[in-house]
């Protein structure tokens, strides 16, 4: 999912890949900006990128 996320993928376009609900894939993402600490989209993106996790 992160990788999706990095790509600019919409949640909804994520939920369709996964075959889940989008208020899935909100909880989803929500749950990754608090396990890695970030404050929005843009910061988990930079630091997935700076990080090497996708």
């Amino acid at each position: 999912m992160l990788k999706w996320i990095v790509d600019g993928l919409t949640n909804h376009e994520i939920a369709e890949k996964m075959f889940l609900g989008v208020e899935t894939i909100n909880s989803y993402r929500k749950n990754l900006l608090v396990k890695l600490g970030a404050k929005n989209t843009a910061v988990l993106v930079r630091m997935a990128l700076k990080e090497k996790l996708v």
